[in-house]
C-alpha cells in the first residue's frame, strides 16, 4: 500500500473486543455479532449480497489507508519492534468504547 495502514472504520477499542470474547466464552452460543457496523453488513449480504461486494471494491482498498505516505517499515516477522505502542496503537482517539449490539447481547442473558 502506498500509503499508512489502518483497520477499516469504525474501530473498537481492544477492551470492548475482550468482553465480548469473555461473553461469548461464558455464554456460549451459535454466533455472536459484535457493532452494529458488523450487524449492518450481515443483514445487507442476506437481503442484497451484490451491493455489498460493489461497494467493497470500490471502497475497501481507500478505507484501510491513513493519509500519511507510508515509509520504509522494520521487518517485524520474527520479533516485536522495540517501544511499546499499546494495544490501541495510533488509533485510540478514534476507537470506540462501547457497543450498543453488545451491550443488548449482555442483557440478553
Amino acid at each position: 500500500m502506498p500509503r499508512k495502514a489502518q483497520p477499516v472504520p469504525p474501530v473498537f477499542a481492544p477492551e470492548l473486543a475482550a468482553g465480548a470474547i469473555r461473553h461469548a466464552a461464558e455464554h456460549p452460543s451459535r454466533e455472536m455479532v459484535v457493532g452494529g457496523s458488523a450487524l449492518q453488513a450481515i443483514l445487507g449480504q442476506k437481503l442484497v449480497p451484490g451491493i455489498a461486494d460493489r461497494y467493497l471494491a470500490a471502497k475497501g482498498y481507500e478505507s484501510q489507508q491513513r493519509p500519511e505516505t507510508e515509509t520504509a517499515r522494520k521487518d517485524n516477522l520474527f520479533e516485536p519492534l522495540p517501544g511499546d505502542r499499546g494495544a490501541e496503537g495510533p488509533f485510540k482517539a478514534q476507537s470506540k468504547r462501547a457497543s450498543l449490539q453488545l451491550r443488548l447481547r449482555e442483557l440478553d442473558r
